[in-house]
């Protein structure tokens, strides 16, 4: 048998060869690694690190994420989906078909909320179907109704430039229309076509000093104290028990703030037997009613 001598020299270029092939060996695999075949696995698959999935990802028994994940593109879910932590939906254009809340007494319903907000003026909340509100509703901006709104609770609104364009009230017997503000500006139309009304007062006036009116003659005196009343408000006045028989009152004007003023005739008749005499108003109250 012939033996096979290696020099020093030899040695270690052998040595030196194999070291500098386990390394890198061992750097590609450690660096990457490409599979073209279908893997299975019947414990747990761990990555480290980040991990890219350029084709479908089928996950029968789920998944589980304990940190923040990015959906770059659409994310459909065909089944139910539970989202423990509430949902977030920061894209105007998104689009949820179906959105139940479920268990709202054991999440406090007072504090259950479904809130449609963003810095766009085209943010918007549409509703197809019918939609029931258990506690209170606020709208803070303008509101549209296209179809007939029911309330039955009664409605307040708040805002003097507010317009109901079609108001119609049922059981008119049990429910009253309140239209009260401060503003100049706010008018009620009764009846469609009828006159605008911006304001309506009624109560006493009182003639605080007793006039003298000559028989078959007028004499003007002041109705005051007609709280409501204004310059220019079309007034009516009726006299009361206490105004003499002969006396009758022919016109009566707002002439200033609380003041009406009143032309009384006297027709010289009492009872329907001439009396030709003069006859003095007296101090005494009238009914008044006016609108603007």
């Amino acid at each position: 048998m012939n033996r096979v001598w290696f020099s020093k020299s030899q040695w270690a270029g052998y040595i030196t060869a194999v070291t500098l092939s386990v390394f890198f060996v061992a750097a590609f695999v450690f660096g990457a690694t490409t599979i073209n075949d279908s893997i299975a696995t019947g414990g747990t698959l761990s990555v480290t690190g980040a991990s890219t999935l350029t084709g479908l990802v089928t996950m029968d028994g789920g998944f589980i994420t304990t940190a923040s994940s990015t959906a770059v593109a659409a994310f459909n879910v065909d089944g139910l989906s539970t989202l423990r932590g509430g949902i977030v939906v920061s894209n105007a254009t998104s689009t949820i078909t179906n959105l139940v809340v479920v268990n709202a007494t054991s999440t406090n319903a007072t504090t259950t909320i479904l809130g449609v907000s963003s810095h766009a003026s085209t943010s918007a909340l549409t509703v197809s179907n019918n939609a029931s509100v258990g506690g209170t509703f606020t709208v803070i901006g303008a509101s549209t109704y296209t179809g007939l709104g029911t309330f039955n609770g009664g409605v307040v609104v708040n805002n003097s430039t507010s317009t109901v364009t079609n108001l119609i009230m049922v059981n008119a017997t049990t429910t009253s229309l309140s239209v009260t503000t401060v503003a100049s500006t706010t008018n009620l139309v009764v009846g469609g076509n009828g006159t605008t009304l911006a304001g309506a007062i009624f109560g006493f006036c009182n003639i605080a000093t007793s006039v003298n009116v000559t028989a078959s003659s007028t004499a003007y005196a002041d109705c005051t104290e007609a709280t409501g009343i204004r310059t220019g408000d079309r007034v009516f006045v009726m006299a009361t028990s206490s105004l003499p028989t002969s006396l009758i009152v022919q016109a009566a004007s707002s002439t200033g703030v609380a003041k009406i003023n009143l032309r009384i005739l006297n027709t010289g008749y009492a009872n329907g037997t001439p009396t030709g005499s003069t006859q003095a108003t007296g101090v005494i109250s009238l009914n008044f009613w006016a609108v603007r």
